[in-house]
């Protein structure tokens, strides 16, 4: 069964992963800058990839938070502070920051 992220429930890992990074980057600027690596999100459909690519950092920010908008996994230990118990709370503080 696939992941739904209308409908919630446990978004796969690469994009559990990908928001961790971010909020892991040590990098100034933005929570969502690791987005700028073409790397920290990859895909197995090539054309998937390559969309993207052609995505600014800004639209990759809001593409992962809205694909983990109803992701009820919790989040792993020292993140839920700041952002709440479950990814769905941490994008949906996050997303506030993407101009």
């Amino acid at each position: 069964m696939s992941y739904n992220p209308a409908s919630g429930g446990h978004a796969p890992g690469h994009l559990r992963e990908a928001l961790l990074e971010c909020l892991d980057n040590p990098k100034p600027g933005p929570w969502y800058s690791a987005l700028a690596d073409r790397e920290v999100l990859s895909f197995n459909d090539t054309a998937m990839q390559s969309r993207w690519y052609r995505l600014s950092i800004k639209d990759r920010a809001r593409w992962l938070t809205g694909k983990l908008w109803n992701c009820s996994d919790i989040l792993p230990g020292g993140y839920e502070e700041d952002l709440g118990a479950t990814y769905a709370t941490a994008v949906r503080e996050l997303r506030r920051d993407i101009p």
